[in-house]
């Protein structure tokens, strides 16, 4: 089976040639900038306490993460928005484990800034086997430490992009979160944090079944 690793790959090589040379120094510039800030290091890591919410999906079902830490344990990944190609490889592959994590009695929800409205017309094109959730002005990820405020010199690279964060997102901040992934114990510790601040870098959905098939993350309160 394809990895995530090499679907990004596939999709790198098609699209980096045609893109140009100043807009990819700006993008590389800024995504060393950004790991250069520590910030993943800040962020929560594995054994921490994961801070609870609760959020409204896409036909705006509030979806609790306490109800579904009492099913069992719960990987939730946050992703930078819909507009983003990186992120759309990533939850389709997600999406083709749900079997196996349900077998294992795990929960997958997904979070980003956008609107709901914007997740919606997503998930019509592209449907999938579980929760989108919508994260209003990134309150629960910067309960997690991933969010980061948009490069100056970014923001009109995007825009040319045709990337609109303000329409996708319901503001003007500009502000994003590092896609990450955390795996969620019964009780609510942390088991594992895949944070990176590289965007073109993912969790690997094989490496969220191995970390979920070991005995103390199945383990139910």
């Amino acid at each position: 089976m394809t990895t995530l690793r090499q679907q990004i790959s596939e999709f790198q090589q098609k699209m980096l040639p045609n893109m140009p040379e100043e807009v990819l120094e700006i993008m590389l510039q800024s995504t060393k900038e950004l790991t250069n800030s520590g910030i993943a290091t800040r962020a929560l890591q594995a054994g921490a306490q994961a801070p609870r919410f609760t959020l409204s999906d896409s036909n705006g079902t509030p979806v609790s993460l306490d109800e579904l830490l009492a099913k069992g344990a719960v990987v939730i990944n946050f992703y930078r928005g819909s507009w983003c190609p990186y992120c759309r490889l990533e939850l389709a592959a997600l999406d083709q484990i749900m079997l196996e994590m349900h077998a294992m009695g795990a929960t997958l929800i997904s979070i980003s800034p956008n609107q709901p409205k914007k997740t919606a017309e997503f998930t019509a094109d592209n449907p999938l086997s579980f929760a989108m959730l919508s994260d209003p002005n990134l309150k629960v990820a910067e309960q997690y430490g991933i969010v980061f405020d948009m490069a100056k010199k970014l923001i009109p690279v995007y825009q040319k992009l045709g990337i609109e964060l303000p329409a996708f997102d319901g503001n003007n901040d500009w502000r994003l979160p590092i896609p990450a992934t955390y795996i969620v114990r019964s009780n609510g510790t942390i088991a594992h944090a895949f944070i990176d601040p590289d965007y073109t870098r993912r969790m690997e959905p094989v490496d969220i079944l191995d970390i979920l098939a070991r005995p103390d993350n199945r383990a139910q309160k």
